[in-house]
């Protein structure tokens, strides 16, 4: 009788440890990860955010010529 006791309170450890072991990763989200869409998607865009701000760099240059030669024929 003394050993079915021993085994059966081993074996509720050993269940209550599994089940215990189980859960610890349930509470945190998955780890989003990018589609290649998304990257793919960024990789083609850079270039054209590159390309608008040389733009806006070369407006500016042209202002600020056009105001220099509006100041020199006063």
């Amino acid at each position: 009788m003394m050993h079915a006791a021993w085994y059966m309170s081993f074996v509720l450890s050993i269940l209550l440890f599994l089940s215990t072991g189980c859960d610890a990763g349930h509470d945190a989200p998955p780890a989003a990860k990018p589609s290649t869409q998304d990257t793919i998607l960024k990789d083609q865009l850079k270039p054209l955010e590159d390309a608008k701000k040389v733009e806006q760099t070369l407006q500016q240059a042209a202002d600020k010529q056009a105001e220099a030669m509006k100041q020199q024929t006063k």
